[in-house]
């Protein structure tokens, strides 16, 4: 009855699916599971030829490709001025990009200018990323420059000012030195002349 239904199942595989669902041996299923482990083998069924399917296509494709050295001359010609115009130096990314775009040619035509374009903005956009790192990177380097001028600077006027302290802290030790040595010599002659006074008087005794 259901292979009469239009069901895309052989009754064999019908069968194995019974007795799959059968585990207990009883030859009795119940609709609701029945129609439960049907539906599951069937998506199942679908998933793999949807597999196939595109295993298939894919191999197809790389039948049908030529490889990036042959195709038309004219054809190549206007791909590879297209490609130097976009400055691509990469082998395996320029094949991939031939690759598709043979694929388009045969397949959809119209839409070859839509890859081009993108391609031409593609490479406009990383050129100008790169003119923006470049740019960066200049300004990085002069800001580092400038930072280093003023750290050499700063150090400099540091030093001096160092200097200047030992400088201005020797004198400062000088001066006391002198005074204190002006000190000592009044206090000595002080004491000589005291000294001197009581030897005058006792010899005047």
């Amino acid at each position: 009855k259901l292979q009469e239904e239009g069901l895309p199942c052989s009754r064999e595989e019908l069968e194995l699916v019974f007795d799959g669902l059968d585990a207990a041996g009883t030859g009795r299923l119940g609709t609701e599971e029945f129609t439960a482990g049907l539906r599951q083998f069937l998506s199942s069924q679908k998933a793999a030829r949807e597999h196939r399917r595109r295993k298939t296509a894919s191999r197809r494709v790389r039948l049908v490709l030529p490889a990036p050295a042959g195709g038309d001359s004219e054809e190549r010609r206007h791909f590879a001025a297209f490609m130097e115009q976009l400055g691509t130096a990469n082998l395996s990314e320029e094949q991939e990009i031939w690759q598709l775009w043979v694929k388009l040619r045969q397949d959809e035509p119209q839409l070859l200018d839509n890859l081009e374009e993108f391609l031409a903005k593609m490479r406009h956009r990383i050129q100008e990323a790169r003119s923006e790192k470049e740019a960066l990177e200049v300004t990085l380097n002069k800001r580092v420059a400038e930072h280093d001028k003023d750290v050499q600077q700063l150090c400099e006027v540091l030093e001096r000012q160092i200097q200047q302290e030992q400088l201005r802290l020797q004198q400062q030790s000088m001066a006391r030195s002198h005074q204190q040595g002006e000190e000592l010599q009044r206090v000595l002659d002080a004491s000589e002349r005291e000294v001197q006074r009581l030897v005058t008087a006792q010899m005047e005794v």
